[in-house]
């Protein structure tokens, strides 16, 4: 959705702008724009101009998608961990219920237990989504 808003909005006025984010001629990219509006025919050459400013749009959005998915996942898991190990402390702390615990080695097994939680979690969600497909497809084949 991102790239078809672009390229509807691109007007002599911000041509030149986007002109220099892509690397392209802000003279041929603002005639280009101009045409676009007026509804009048593009010549080969800015045929072309548009075309590769098309291309690069298409890559940066695409790009910045890819940069922010990633950053978001990178978060995601980030915050799975710590949430782990918070949960981890809570349950050791709680099985134990003194304060003993904490001068022990109890709170190392804790935080290594919420560490390893954190990419079973993703792996346990795996199992259970395909156990529930497969019980689903065997429900619909014995009704």
């Amino acid at each position: 959705m991102a790239k078809p808003l672009i390229m509807i909005h691109l007007s002599p006025s911000n041509a030149p702008a986007a002109a220099a984010m892509t690397n392209i001629d802000p003279a041929e990219l603002e005639s280009v724009a101009s045409k676009n509006i007026s509804g009048t025919p593009l010549t080969p050459r800015e045929s072309a101009v548009f075309s590769r400013f098309d291309l690069i749009v298409t890559a940066l959005v695409g790009e910045a998608y890819h940069t922010a998915d990633r950053v978001y996942r990178n978060g995601v898991r980030t915050l799975a961990a710590l949430v782990a190990v918070e949960l981890a402390l809570a349950g050791g702390w709680s099985l134990v219920g003194t304060a003993h615990f904490w001068h022990s080695t109890d709170p190392i097994l804790a935080l290594l237990g919420g560490l390893l939680a954190t990419p079973l979690a993703p792996i346990a969600k795996d199992i259970s989504t395909a156990t529930a497909a497969a019980i689903k497809s065997q429900v619909r084949k014995i009704l």
